[in-house]
């Protein structure tokens, strides 16, 4: 697992502890000083898990590993990613899926690599979900919906048939995307937002039904 976000590597950990059972051996690839770690407080080990913590600049590639970004947040993850594919020349393809056994995932649902799925959750068929997305807990994808890479689904989303969401865009925990709706790349829909006509890029959108609150700034 690259990276060193403590909230998503007790999540991460339980989910490979599910699929895999107990023993797995797992290597933590930091790139963050300890008193660089806002979450350095933070437990994450798992009991079940040897888990080894090892420097990026001390990381030797074993080809065999398989890859994990470890944050649920869009931007981490993003970051995460452009830090270590520049530093160690990674593919997209050297990227792992990782999804915990109490999920209803239909026939016909392409995943790409990278994506991160959690229990709870339920994808509905004819659903792409492109590379690095990351499914919190008992949300909801409706089919034929496409969920941009690095798009992040919060706990009890519910995003609806035939949906399109944009790439980098955040979607709160409880909100509700209606049928049909697009949604542009690097937006914010706010915990609880009910969103029922389509949003731009670079905004941040609340309420019910949800309005733009702001405009965010274009990197």
């Amino acid at each position: 697992m690259l990276g060193h976000d403590n909230t998503s590597l007790s999540v991460i950990l339980d989910i490979i502890f599910k699929r895999e059972g107990p023993g797995t051996r797992v290597h933590i690839i930091t790139n963050l000083a300890p008193e660089n770690n806002a979450q350095y407080h933070l437990d994450f080990m798992h009991p079940e898990i040897p888990a080894r913590v090892i420097p990026a600049q001390s990381w030797q590639r074993d080809e065999e590993e398989i890859l994990f970004s470890a944050s649920m947040s869009s931007q981490a993850r993003f970051k995460i990613y452009r830090y270590f594919k520049d530093a160690f020349a990674l593919s997209d393809s050297e990227f792992g899926t990782l999804l915990h056994p109490f999920t209803d995932i239909a026939q016909e649902v392409h995943i790409a690599a990278g994506v991160i799925i959690n229990p709870g959750v339920v994808v509905a068929p004819y659903t792409t979900l492109e590379p690095f997305v990351y499914l919190n807990r008992h949300c909801s994808i409706g089919h034929h919906s496409r969920l941009g890479a690095f798009v992040s689904v919060n706990p009890g989303a519910v995003i609806n048939g035939k949906c399109q969401i944009g790439a980098h865009t955040v979607i709160g925990a409880g909100a509700v995307v209606n049928d049909g709706i697009s949604i542009g790349s690097h937006s914010i829909i706010g915990a609880g937002a009910v969103v029922v006509k389509d949003l731009p890029g670079h905004v941040v959108a609340v309420g019910n039904p949800a309005r733009i609150l702001r405009h965010l700034g274009r990197a």
